[in-house]
């Protein structure tokens, strides 16, 4: 009697648990990325310096530590290629730091993990910038492998991206993980004032020395402002001239005189009465019978000197035409009036001339309203101290 069949059930396989992508981060609608960067003061207690001076060892301990493995891993391949190495990714590498950190760093709960998951990502940066270069993806410049850091070359920062995160509402203080509160010797109004409004979010905060001088660095989601859509309008052209300050005519053939401006002719009446008191209190000149002429005073000795304080608009006057022209200093060079005077009128070359005739004149004009300016304030000085 033939027994039954017998099956053999072969064993399962173990389920191995893949992890999804990460998903790049994506800005959303509507808000704009944006870096905000505040000096901060080293704190006064030596055990809070220590403190940050022990995050940057954290985060250079882990990058040396990875890449040991990296170099380990490359070793071991080309010794045995079935060896299996860790994948060149943030989160395999952090995963393996992670199983060993207690016993090759006994002391790694003094730092935030942010430390050393800076590390991390910093090599595997490296990591990807050197194999881009080597396989001709990176057209700039070819980049190396990564080399070990230390203390006296490395760019010591930390970045957080998880933790308390925050700028006071006294605009005065920055607070981080495990760090503490920092003072910042610029005002954070900037920062406080959009993350109060809930118009902005702190992303990641970066801690970083430079100089010996301490730096956080946010970076940040902002609502974008709504700018409003720029009008869709006619055409215009501009013409400057010399009778008229400018002519503009637009699309449909309206022509629009701007005048120059005149602010020497709307003080002349008040420069007038100046100049006649300023001319009263000036010495007379008189010639005595066979002798030279002699300086007495103007008026009995009571008179009062003219009446001080030029008035605003012959500032303004003065202040204007030497914003008209150029500023520098040009010498009055009469020869070369009269050599440029013979150019004609009616040609392109005799109108420059005539342009130049008109800058210098002004400019002149110019000097000597800035010297009445000049006696003014100082009749005006002489009769508040008499």
């Amino acid at each position: 009697m033939m027994g039954a069949p017998t099956t053999t059930v072969a064993p399962e396989a173990p389920i191995t648990k893949k992890r999804s992508p990460r998903r790049r981060f994506v800005i959303p609608a509507g808000w704009v990325a944006r870096g905000f960067t505040f000096e901060v003061t080293w704190p006064a207690d030596p055990g809070a310096a220590a403190k940050i001076h022990s995050h940057f060892g954290a985060r250079r301990f882990a990058y040396n530590r990875a890449l040991a493995q990296v170099k380990a891993d490359l070793d071991a391949n080309k010794a045995d290629p079935a060896h299996v190495s860790v994948p060149w990714n943030l989160y395999a590498i952090r995963k393996q730091f992670n199983a060993e950190n207690h016993a090759i760093a006994p002391w790694w709960e003094e730092n935030s993990k942010e430390a050393y998951s800076t590390g991390v990502a910093d090599l595997c940066a490296a990591l990807k910038n050197w194999s881009d270069s080597r396989s001709g993806k990176r057209s700039r410049k070819k980049v190396g492998f990564p080399r070990f850091r230390s203390k006296r070359k490395d760019h010591a920062r930390v970045r957080f991206t998880t933790g308390a995160m925050r700028v006071e509402p006294d605009r005065r203080t920055v607070t981080l993980p495990v760090v503490g509160t920092l003072r910042s010797k610029e005002s954070t109004r900037g920062l406080e004032r959009l993350v109060a409004t809930g118009r902005g979010r702190i992303l990641s905060a970066t801690l970083s020395e430079r100089l010996r001088r301490l730096f956080v660095s946010f970076s940040c989601l902002v609502e974008a402002h709504p700018y409003p859509a720029p009008t869709t309008g006619g055409r215009a052209g501009v013409d400057l001239g010399l009778r008229v300050l400018a002519r503009v005519v637009d699309d449909t053939g309206t022509i629009t005189h701007v005048p120059n401006p005149a602010p020497l002719r709307a003080t002349l009446t008040e420069r007038r009465r100046v100049g006649r008191q300023l001319f009263s209190t000036h010495p007379r000149l008189e010639r005595p019978p066979g002798g030279e002429r002699q300086a007495r005073p103007a008026g009995p000795p009571n008179r009062a000197p003219a009446a001080g304080g030029t008035p605003p608009a012959h500032h303004d006057a003065g202040g204007h035409l030497q914003r008209g022209g150029d500023r520098r200093p040009r010498p009055r060079c009469h020869d070369e009036e009269h050599r440029s005077r013979s150019h004609d009128p009616h040609t392109l070359a005799g109108l420059a001339t005539e342009v130049a005739h008109l800058r210098l004149a002004v400019e002149a004009l110019a000097d000597s309203v800035r010297r009445h300016e000049e006696q003014l304030r100082r009749l005006s000085s002489r009769r508040k101290a008499n």
